[in-house]
């Protein structure tokens, strides 16, 4: 199956995101800031992220940058 790691911290765009990628039968994993990312990162390893530019505490741009290891990343 294949995992995403949203990452938003808007709950409408999150739920929105949500419930497409499920209905798509994906495993979704959410994040509500550039920390809780990275925290959930070091569990396990998506095979996509969608990471919000514009977080709270570290910013979306940060957070790209501790996770360059990753491929595919994209920036919504």
């Amino acid at each position: 199956m294949i995992s995403v790691l949203l990452v938003d911290d808007d709950p409408q765009i999150q739920k929105l995101f949500v419930q497409f990628l499920r209905s798509k039968k994906i495993d979704v994993t959410s994040a509500v800031s550039g920390e809780e990312a990275l925290k959930s990162l070091e569990n396990s390893i998506p095979d996509l992220i969608l990471l919000d530019l514009s977080l709270p505490g570290i910013s979306g741009l940060d957070c790209l940058k501790k996770i360059k290891k990753i491929n595919p990343v994209v920036p919504v």
